[in-house]
């Protein structure tokens, strides 16, 4: 006799991120504190980079990076959402 298994869907089934609406120019960042603007632009090749407004920390990005996955699928269909971030919530 066969064993009988069930069957599940493991792994990454849909995949969002949000990015905040305002930016600054990394020449202007560079020098407002005394570095070289060729550090970012041929260093890392980035001329702007994104910055959340002040009514924006690592929980309202987050959520904003969960809502088109909960609108795509509905709330009921969901098991678990991960999320990630490289600052912590004291924007450090």
């Amino acid at each position: 006799m066969k064993d009988t298994v069930s069957m599940m869907g493991i792994g990454i089934e849909r995949l969002s991120f949000y990015v905040p609406e305002h930016y600054v120019s990394l020449e202007t960042l560079a020098e407002r504190h005394g570095i070289d603007p060729a550090k970012f632009s041929r260093g890392i090749g980035q001329d702007l980079i994104a910055m959340p407004g002040h009514d924006e920390d690592i929980v309202t990005m987050a959520a904003e990076a969960a809502r088109p996955v909960v609108e795509a699928v509905g709330g009921a269909e969901i098991d678990t959402i991960l999320l990630a971030t490289e600052t912590g919530i004291d924007q450090s």
